[in-house]
């Protein structure tokens, strides 16, 4: 069974269209379950990924293993996805909230790729019953981290880990207690020994200091600021790769409150210009605080439309679907749009994060043909990032939520929220084939 486990593990290393890697985002918000199931056999296009591959088709073909091993790696594979996908959830919806240095949202987008946790956790547990082996400590850290860093995956490997480590202490617990391990008959050391000496003795296993040093490593290597060391770098191109759009409407308060809301929002982005273009939008003839933010701001293109509809309510719907059509057919326009509120500053280190989802998502378009993805850094409406040629399509969608056509015993979706179902794909709002 190795000899075949590892040959499946090479084949898919020649396909023209590779298998996706496992992500929890693809599964939380794609609901895309035959990632989940396919991870041994998806694969990643960097030398250092193939350079693991390999190494894992060896490591399977010299290490002791029965076919039933083979079914448990696999359950392992699953359990380890929906343990990350766990993780990438509560860290992307909650801890981030409380530490904003979490809130880069790697664990949920991670790809998860080979065997390499399974196949440490079968080492860890089964290679237990080895005693000559006395190093299976020693190799076992060093496997586990040199997989994670050539397939940069601290994500995949540090849960890994601490669920290799339950499940062998599990495995102590319940297993039987026996005196010893008798050699089989017809091995090469049967009928040579004394019988008082067939029966060798299991010493002890027990987690040592190196053990304890390696876990707590590995855990501040996932969970502390890595991401310097992982971050895709900001992608440039001949024309602007991103344009961030902030959305003013005139507030029920005093006018010196609502500038100094506006001021601070397009403050906390002017640092970030030699990245971005940086641009503000409202859909309302009279607002003093614009006027002031944009004779004050002249590297802030700014634009004021006064377009009337006819038939059309001068809502949110409205305002948000002029703001996608002005983007799409203005000069110049950029390769993908940020969606801001005139009240979401970005956060202290947020930009690193806008940074990351940028590359990924550039990363893809160029890499797949035609497969556009979007990004959301941010709540509610802001933070959302949308590729130029999804504008006309969002455009439309929200104009007809605006129409007096719509009957009033409908309910309609907020506007954010109805953009976030359109690029999601849900059926009834922009359904994909």
């Amino acid at each position: 069974p190795g000899i075949l486990a590892a040959a499946s593990l090479i084949l898919p290393l020649l396909l023209s269209s590779p298998l996706e890697p496992f992500t929890p985002r693809a599964l939380i918000h794609s609901h895309r379950l035959y990632p989940l199931f396919l991870t041994p056999w998806a694969t990643q296009s960097t030398l250092c990924a193939l350079v693991a591959r390999l190494t894992q088709a060896s490591t399977l073909l010299v290490i002791p293993h029965s076919r039933a091993a083979l079914g448990w790696g696999y359950a392992y594979t699953l359990l380890l996805n929906l343990l990350r996908t766990t993780v990438g959830f509560i860290f992307s919806r909650s801890v981030g909230w409380a530490y904003p240095a979490l809130f880069s949202h790697w664990a949920l987008y991670e790809p998860s790729v080979g065997i390499g946790p399974p196949l440490l956790a079968l080492m860890a547990v089964e290679m237990t019953a080895v005693p000559a082996w006395r190093y299976r400590w020693l190799v076992i850290p060093a496997l586990t981290t040199g997989w994670c860093v050539l397939e940069r995956a601290p994500w995949t490997y540090g849960p890994s880990t601490l669920l290799s480590m339950a499940l062998a202490l599990g495995y102590r617990i319940a297993r039987p207690a026996r005196k010893g391990c008798t050699l089989a008959p017809g091995s090469p050391n049967s009928g040579i020994e004394p019988d008082d000496e067939k029966t060798t003795s299991r010493p002890p296993s027990h987690l040592g200091g190196p053990s304890l040093a390696f876990l707590g490593l590995l855990i501040s290597y996932f969970i502390l600021d890595y991401r310097s060391t992982f971050r895709l770098p900001f992608p440039s191109s001949p024309t602007p790769l991103l344009d961030v759009i902030v959305l003013s409407y005139p507030r029920p308060v005093d006018i010196a409150i609502s500038t100094h809301i506006l001021r601070t929002t397009i403050d906390s982005y002017l640092p970030h210009l030699h990245d971005i273009t940086l641009s503000a939008f409202t859909h309302h003839s009279f607002h003093p605080a614009f006027d002031e933010i944009q004779a004050d701001y002249l590297a802030v293109t700014s634009h004021t439309d006064t377009d009337t509809h006819p038939g059309e309510r001068p809502d949110q719907y409205l305002h948000l679907a002029e703001a996608f059509r002005w983007a799409y057919e203005r000069e110049g326009r950029a390769e993908w749009v940020m969606l801001v509120e005139d009240d979401f500053p970005v956060c202290p280190g947020g930009w690193e994060v806008v940074g990351t989802v940028m590359a990924m998502l550039e990363n893809r378009r160029t890499a797949r043909e035609g497969d556009i993805g979007s990004g959301f850094v941010g709540t509610g409406g802001s933070g959302l990032i949308i590729h130029h040629t999804l504008l006309p399509l969002l455009s439309r969608l929200l104009r007809l939520h605006s129409t007096d056509i719509v009957p009033a015993s409908f309910v309609r979706p907020p506007p954010d929220v109805l953009v976030q179902d359109c690029l999601l794909g849900r059926p009834g709002v922009c359904e994909r084939d």
